[in-house]
């Protein structure tokens, strides 16, 4: 059974050559690397990495990082979908709730380059 799952392995794996264990104190060259994926160049520094076809989403990804950036990005979004809630609430928002109409005034879209209104904006 294990020479039959090697052998599968075999067949998908990218890389099969066996590199030399990493030096003691390595350290890569992380210049220029954020923070938030610095663990994630750390090991895409690790020679035969790239070679086995793995990238730097995928290490993302499996690292967990991705996991945090998505939580931030919803919690981004439901913060401004409830601005965007509140301002529709208010009697002045009156003229910014649906787009104007370009039929009735002509020269809008020369002054107004991307317009946008609430009801747009909560559509995107």
């Amino acid at each position: 059974q294990r020479n039959f799952i090697l052998s599968r392995i075999r067949l998908k794996a990218n890389s099969t050559r066996v590199y030399d264990p990493l030096p003691k104190g390595f350290s890569p060259n992380l210049e220029g690397v954020s923070r938030a994926n610095e663990t994630a160049a750390r090991a895409m520094a690790i020679p035969g990495m790239m070679e086995a076809g793995w990238t730097m989403a995928d290490l993302i990804a499996a690292t967990g990082q991705g996991k945090d950036a998505d939580r931030a990005k919803n919690a981004l979004k439901s913060e401004m979908l409830n601005i965007v809630r509140k301002v529709e609430e208010q009697q002045f928002a009156w003229p910014f709730r649906e787009p104007v109409d370009t039929n009735e005034v002509k020269d809008y879209l020369d002054v107004v380059k991307e317009p946008i209104d609430l009801s747009t904006f909560d559509k995107r």
